[in-house]
């Protein structure tokens, strides 16, 4: 049983204290490993280590994914999401993609993956650490 399965049985016994406890547990659990981002990032280079064309790629894909962004997170129409990210590494362009968008919208994380994966791009991924506040 999970703690909020754990937490009705206790409500209903009456055990106020070990509902707290399981909360301070969860909390303290969930702040700590939410301290981690993980991350695709797509290059643009083939597998065969072919750049990747148009040149323009990068922002075209983070463009399509741009609607998707944090709940209360508001942008212009010519801003990118922050879980779609174009950029380079290595003066290689490449995008990357927070792993929160998988969350948020299956379809686009899956969008993403199989362009990635249709057009033969090597991929990688990464963790990145974010400050406990943006929860």
């Amino acid at each position: 049983m999970d703690l909020f399965g754990e937490s009705i049985n206790h409500i209903q016994c009456g055990r106020v204290r070990a509902i707290r406890h399981a909360q301070i547990e969860y909390n303290s659990t969930r702040m700590s490993t939410s301290a981690i981002v993980q991350q695709l990032v797509i290059y643009g280079l083939t597998q065969d280590g072919q750049r990747f064309r148009p040149s323009d790629w990068a922002e075209r894909l983070a463009g399509v994914l741009s609607p998707f962004r944090p709940a209360g997170v508001t942008g212009g129409p010519l801003t990118y999401s922050p879980y779609a990210v174009p950029t380079l590494i290595d003066g290689v362009r490449c995008v990357v993609v927070d792993q929160r968008l998988r969350e948020l919208e299956p379809l686009a994380w899956k969008f993403a993956y199989e362009f990635a994966q249709d057009n033969h791009l090597k991929t990688g991924e990464r963790s990145v650490g974010r400050p406990l506040a943006e929860e």
